[in-house]
């Protein structure tokens, strides 16, 4: 039986999901197609994982500028 591209995305993905990120495919995502960061997400995901440490939208946002 032959390992192909196709069955190691379908493991990799899999794989994450059983650790609890989901898969999205690339098509339904909305962002700009000139965009490597999705910033909202990843603004999401600062504010919620240093919220302890009082992480502020400003400094989210310096990050990006």
């Amino acid at each position: 039986m032959k390992f192909t591209e196709s069955k190691f995305e379908k493991a990799f993905t899999e794989l994450l999901e059983q650790q609890g990120y989901p898969h999205y495919f690339g098509n339904s995502i909305v962002r700009n197609p000139n965009e490597v960061l999705i910033e909202d997400d990843l603004a999401s995901f600062l504010m919620a994982q240093y919220a302890h440490e009082g992480i502020t939208v400003d400094e989210v946002q310096s990050f990006f500028n």
